[in-house]
Order: structure tokens, then C-alpha cells, then sequence
């Protein structure tokens, strides 16, 4: 069974003002999550716009019954693949999913008064997400999969991510659910879901010991204060931990901070808004020589 991360020390410091902590996710979460930070910082990126053809002004902001209802099946979808990851976080063994918030406390000041879900009455609110899988073999006997879009939002360097779900045996969320969100380009979002999926499983395909990063998630409104980085800094350590290999696959907005992180490029896949970059980081390589005896 895959041991879980450790909980870095809270709260930590970001720059003068913020502090953050890095804690679980629950399924109570799951709305709150996809409304204020998923569905907003994955909108602009490569993957959503493919998925999303029709989703031309921002989500968050609809300002008509169309784009409130169109809005609303799209948070409902990103709070059900949220939810979706949480349960597999506690089925343990290979595949198992992990998913880390991270909370916000500004000093001096309140939360966010968003008042609708995880804005804490401390001044804290959770303005990030982070999804990681572990495998220790090939995961063709693991049903969902899931992708990352990291994309750039409002022209700040963040990571974003979309979580979208396919099945091992050609089999589509809509045909497994019986739901998809109306302004879904499902023909689209298939096709560009196996060659993401058959770009993975021709760099990890043969390798054991693997961590994809399945989601990374800034609120816009919240970037450039760190946060992206530090579940960065917080998923490379239970990498490193457990000496695996490290994979993700990343907008060209994100290749600059994976790559601070030891991911390099191995591959692309083409889409109409933008490459998605598949970013690969080795092991570590253990010290694994056997001390003198000294007589």
C-alpha cells in the first residue's frame, strides 16, 4: 500500500502577508473546490477550450440563465471527477489516488467572504487543489484515468488543471455515468483523451514506481504568492520519498514550474489551442552502498 505524504509543518509563510497550509480533501469539498478554484483556473487552457467549444466567456461569470445553467452542469461535472479521486484516495494499493487543499490565511484581514463553502471564520478560505496518483506497476487494470491540463491563467505563471475521466476499456464517462454537461464536445474530449493517454502510456507505460500528477489548481485571484510551488515542493517530496518517477502532462504555461522541478519534456500532443507538453521526472538515485566495517 502506498504511504501516504506527510503533512508539512503549518502554518508555513509565504512572503510577508500569507500563510498556508496544506491539508486532505474531503467529499464535503468537492463543490466548493470545482466552483472557486477548478472550473476557473482550467477555463482559458488548452484542454476545457477543446472540451468546451461554446465556453468562450468565463464560466464564473455568467451574466444569463444560459451561461448560469451551462456554468452550473460544468461545476457539477468537475465536483463529481473531485469526488471521484477522493474515493480512490481511500482504496489504498496500486492506483491510489491522493488530493491535497491548500488553505490561505492573509494577516491582518478575513477570508474571502465567499460564505459558501470553505472560507474559514479564522480569516482563512482554501484557494488550491492538488491531485497526485502512485502506481507501483502498469495500471491497465485501473478503470478511471486521469489527465492534467495545466494551463495559464490571466497571465500569471500558476499551474491550472482540468480532471477528466476515461476508462481503461474504451469506455466514455457519459457511457458509464449517463451524464455528460450539455456544452460537452464529447467526440472531441474522446479523441483528445486517448492520444493524451497514449502519449502517458508510451513514456510510464513500462515503468514502475510512478507518480502522475493529476491536478494542480490556483484560484486566478490568489497567484503568484507561492502556493503553486509549494504543492509542488509538498507532491516531489513523497516522490522522492518513495523514489519514483515523476510524470505530468503540461500546457506550455506550466513547463516553467515543473521544470523547476525536474521535469523535463519527453513528448507533445497537438491540440487547436496549444501543445500539452508530457513532462517526465526520473528517480532519485538512492545511495544504496553498504558502509565499511571499521575493526
Amino acid at each position: 500500500m502506498a504511504t501516504p505524504p506527510s503533512t508539512p509543518p503549518s502554518p508555513i509563510v509565504a512572503g510577508n502577508r500569507t500563510q498556508f497550509t496544506i491539508e486532505p480533501v474531503s467529499l464535503e469539498d468537492a463543490h466548493y473546490l470545482a466552483q472557486t478554484v477548478d472550473v476557473p483556473a482550467s477555463e482559458t487552457g488548452p484542454l476545457f477550450r477543446v472540451m468546451f467549444p461554446l465556453s468562450r466567456a468565463p464560466t464564473h461569470l455568467g451574466t444569463d440563465l444560459e451561461a448560469q445553467r451551462r456554468n452550473s452542469e460544468i461545476v457539477r461535472w468537475y465536483a463529481e471527477g473531485i469526488r471521484d479521486a477522493v474515493v480512490r484516495g481511500g482504496r489504498g494499493g496500486s492506483g491510489q489516488a491522493y488530493l491535497r487543499k491548500i488553505r490561505i490565511r492573509r494577516h491582518g484581514g478575513d477570508g474571502d467572504g465567499d460564505g459558501d463553502g470553505d472560507g474559514g471564520g479564522d480569516g482563512s478560505c482554501v484557494v488550491g487543489l492538488a491531485g497526485w496518483t502512485a502506481e507501483r506497476c502498469r495500471d491497465t487494470d485501473i478503470e478511471p484515468e486521469i489527465t492534467a491540463d495545466v494551463v495559464k491563467v490571466g497571465g500569471n505563471d500558476e499551474p491550472k488543471a482540468k480532471v477528466t475521466t476515461s476508462k481503461s476499456r474504451s469506455k466514455s464517462r457519459s457511457e458509464d455515468d449517463g451524464w455528460v454537461p450539455e456544452a460537452l464536445d464529447v467526440p472531441a474530449w474522446l479523441e483528445v483523451s486517448a492520444a493524451l493517454r497514449n502519449e502517458r502510456e508510451r513514456v510510464v507505460g513500462r515503468l514502475e514506481d510512478v507518480c502522475r500528477i493529476t491536478l494542480l489548481s490556483i484560484r486566478p485571484d490568489y497567484q503568484r504568492l507561492g502556493l503553486g510551488s509549494a504543492l509542488m515542493h509538498h507532491i516531489c517530496e513523497d516522490i522522492d520519498r518513495h523514489g519514483r518517477y515523476g510524470y505530468v502532462l503540461s500546457s506550455p504555461a506550466g513547463v516553467r514550474l515543473y521544470s523547476k522541478f525536474r521535469f523535463e519534456v519527453v513528448g507533445r500532443v497537438e491540440t487547436p489551442y496549444g501543445p500539452i507538453s508530457s513532462m517526465l521526472r526520473r528517480k532519485v538515485q538512492r545511495d544504496v552502498s553498504v558502509p565499511k566495517k571499521h575493526y
